[in-house]
Order: C-alpha cells, then sequence, then structure tokens
C-alpha cells in the first residue's frame, strides 16, 4: 500500500499529527508513503524535528500537467486552487507509478486519538469493506454527515486506483452547467471535494463513506473558538457524531451531535473509552511536570496508567 500525506500548515500540530500518521504507516509491511508539501518552511521544519525523513521522502504540487490544470479550472474557485492541485498530484502520481490503491490523508491537521496499531487497524479494514462494496474511492466521515449525505470529503480517503480517474473526470470535466446546478443545489463549495461530490451523485464513480465506532477524532484548522465548524474534535458513536465544543461549551446541539447519514459505513473494532483516555493521558504525561497530576487525574477515573 503507498500513502500520499499531504501537509502545508506551518502550525505547531503539524508535526506531531504527521509524525503519528508515519507511526501507524510504518507498521503496515510492505508501505510506502511521501509527504506533499508545498509550503518550504514546512518542510525544513519536518526535517529539522524527524528523525528518518530525509528529502527523497517530499513531492510538490503539479501546477502544470494539463489534465491537473483543467480540472482545477473549470471545477473550483481561485481560493480552492491550490488545495485542487495537492489532491490531483496524488491521482497522477498513483497513475505513474502503477499504484493499484492508495490512501490521499490530509496529515497536518486530522488526527485520531489513539496508538497507531488501531489506526492501522481501521485503515486495513476500511480498504476491505471498499473491496467488497467496490468503491472507487472511501473517505472518513468528516463532512458528509454535517451536510446530511451532500458531501464527499478528501480529508482521510482510501482511492481504487484501477479505474482511470482522470480520463472519467476528463469527461465531465467541462459539463459546466450541469455542475454548476449541482453545486447551487446541495450549496456546496466549488472545491475539489464537491467536484467529487458531483461525480458521485451523477454516478459516474461510485464514492463511499465510513465513520468508525466509538472514536475520538480531531480536525485542526487555524481556531477552534471562533471557527468551531472548521476545528472540531469528535467522538462518532452510537449513530451520532457528538462535537462537545458546540454542543455542551456553546450549547448548539443542533450542529453538535449529529445523526450519522444513513449511506454511511460503520467500521468497528471494538475501541474502547479507556484506550483512548489512556493514549491521551500517555501523551500528555510526555512532559515531566505533567505526570504526576495525571496520574493522580488516571487513578480518580479509576484507571491505572502504570509508568506512564
Amino acid at each position: 500500500m503507498h500513502y500520499y500525506l499531504k501537509v502545508n500548515r506551518n502550525e505547531g500540530y503539524m508535526v506531531r499529527n504527521l509524525k503519528h500518521w508515519i507511526d501507524a504507516i510504518k507498521l503496515d509491511r510492505g508501505a510506502s508513503f511521501r509527504i506533499l508539501c508545498d509550503n518550504s518552511d514546512v518542510k525544513e521544519r519536518i526535517l529539522n524535528n524527524m528523525a528518518g525523513i530525509g528529502q527523497e521522502l517530499f513531492m510538490q504540487s503539479d501546477r502544470l500537467d494539463r489534465d491537473i490544470v483543467d480540472i482545477t479550472k473549470n471545477n473550483t474557485s481561485d481560493d480552492w486552487k491550490y488545495a485542487s492541485y495537492s489532491h490531483l498530484t496524488t491521482f497522477k502520481d498513483a497513475l505513474e507509478h502503477g499504484y493499484e490503491s492508495f490512501w490521499n490523508i490530509d496529515a497536518d491537521d486530522t488526527c485520531f486519538c489513539m496508538e497507531p496499531e488501531r489506526i492501522l487497524e481501521i485503515l486495513k479494514k476500511a480498504e476491505c469493506v471498499a473491496g467488497e462494496k467496490k468503491f472507487h474511492g472511501f473517505s472518513f466521515d468528516m463532512s458528509r454527515s454535517r451536510r446530511n449525505g451532500n458531501f464527499w470529503s478528501l480529508g482521510v480517503t482510501y482511492i481504487d486506483n484501477r479505474v482511470n480517474w482522470f480520463s472519467e473526470m476528463k469527461k465531465h470535466c467541462f459539463d459546466e452547467y450541469r455542475q454548476k446546478e449541482t453545486y447551487r443545489k446541495l450549496k456546496l463549495p466549488e472545491c475539489i471535494d464537491s467536484y467529487f461530490t458531483y461525480l458521485d451523485e451523477c454516478s459516474v464513480l461510485n464514492m463511499g463513506t465510513f465513520y468508525v465506532e466509538n472514536c475520538r477524532f480531531v480536525h485542526y484548522s487555524n481556531d477552534f473558538v471562533y471557527r468551531p465548524w472548521c476545528s472540531w474534535f469528535a467522538v462518532y458513536k452510537n449513530g451520532k457524531i457528538l462535537k462537545p465544543l458546540l454542543k455542551d461549551f456553546y450549547g448548539l446541539e443542533s450542529v453538535g451531535l449529529v445523526p450519522i447519514y444513513d449511506d454511511v459505513i460503520k467500521i468497528d473494532v471494538g475501541l474502547t473509552d479507556a484506550e483512548q483516555v489512556g493514549w491521551l493521558l500517555s501523551r500528555a504525561a510526555e512532559n515531566d511536570n505533567n505526570k504526576k497530576i495525571l496520574c493522580q487525574s488516571g487513578r480518580e477515573a479509576g484507571m491505572d496508567l502504570g509508568d506512564i
């Protein structure tokens, strides 16, 4: 399996999120990965802060390829064009290298809050489900439920590359009226994710979405306070997505406790509350000054945290 890890945010969380993804990927025997980065400062930070990461693992978005340029120009607004170049570059690179499948991951601003072994278990189960359902693309539910089934996201996405994606996209690349009508009907932003949603809506490609039962997941942006719709932490459980910052802190239950859309497929690997809380406390305890208070908090919660 090949993994594309896209990074561009020069924020404090970027390095640790990327490292967490890489720790999971390294457990996948025979897997390979590359880091797609267009920000030289971000690249320098990674090289300076992550052992074992060399120049050969980096790649940049292709902004000259005719297919990528045409699809981007006809299907995204200027605000979203650079993200489109980045996403589509992974498809072009996978085609050129003959990868039958790959993962396309926004690795700088996403985090599964669990041990790397569990992350890999989730990804492998998702691959199996995608094969059984014959999905061309299978995406973690970052926006589909929130948009009532009207969005397919490229954030954490498995791709079956045995279909010629560019051939299919180019057939509909210039069907501007139909696509803009779809954007208006679905009230979608004009980004490349919306174009993939359009391809799914028109049955050009078969796309699926999944969630993970009892999973803690974080999507970072620049501000959890002023932009809690873009920056959020969530629990996927019992058919709902709980976003406690919106529901409990702001009291916005309509957007803070969202029913999982009925076509989103549940993946269950038996995640427990205790293991994810344990993961959190062990990460926080990496700062020696926090160990005493964390161990006390763990004991009060009835957890044996050992020698974190």
